[in-house]
């Protein structure tokens, strides 16, 4: 779990720099960040099954963040990419 909380923690961050701080040049590296931790997230659950049920909701919530962020980038690339 630590792999993944820690690129939503520096996904988060970037994602306060780009909206905050208007840094929007940024957004690649928001969803680079969030995908990784999706599929570290994804390799969690294949190998350490979700007994509790909070994985997979957690799973899910990162992934549809970072393709709403991938949505935003393609609207405008010359805006939002680097």
């Amino acid at each position: 779990m630590f792999a993944h909380d820690f690129f939503v923690n520096l996904g988060d961050y970037f994602f306060k720099m780009a909206t905050e701080k208007g840094f929007t040049g940024i957004l690649p590296a928001v969803k680079a960040c969030f995908s990784i931790a999706c599929l570290n997230l994804k390799n969690i659950i294949s190998v350490l099954p979700d007994k509790s049920g909070e994985l997979m909701p957690k799973l899910i919530k990162t992934l549809e963040f970072a393709e709403s962020i991938k949505k935003k980038i393609d609207s405008d690339p010359i805006k939002y990419d680097i």
